[in-house]
């Protein structure tokens, strides 16, 4: 009776390469999992894409500190696009409220 498994037998430089491929892939692995980890959207966070036009206005508005009222020179992009987002819906939601004030309210648990 033939062994059902057959171990191939290796020469001493394909051990080596072997043990390359498998460091290659360990590596490749660790790096997939953080980007897959980075990827992630976190409860809270949305993503916006902008078309040239509106991303140029964007970023012309943070060069000029005008993106939103307090806005000065320790503020990152990210938080100005953010603080900016968050004046604007509640802009939304007091004109949603005024024009219908039978709308839902949003009570916030902690």
């Amino acid at each position: 009776m033939t062994d059902m498994l057959e171990i191939p037998e290796y020469d001493a430089e394909d051990v080596t390469e072997l043990r390359q491929a498998q460091r290659l892939i360990a590596r490749l692995r660790h790096e997939l999992m953080m980007v897959e980890e980075a990827s992630r959207r976190l409860p809270n966070e949305y993503r916006v894409m902008l078309d040239e036009e509106r991303a140029a206005k964007v970023e012309a508005l943070f060069e000029q500190r005008k993106l939103f009222v307090e806005q000065d020179d320790t503020w990152e992009l990210e938080e100005a696009f953010t603080e900016f987002v968050c004046g604007w819906i509640d802009v939304q939601w007091d004109m949603v409220q005024m024009d219908e004030p039978e709308a839902p309210s949003i009570v916030l648990s902690a």
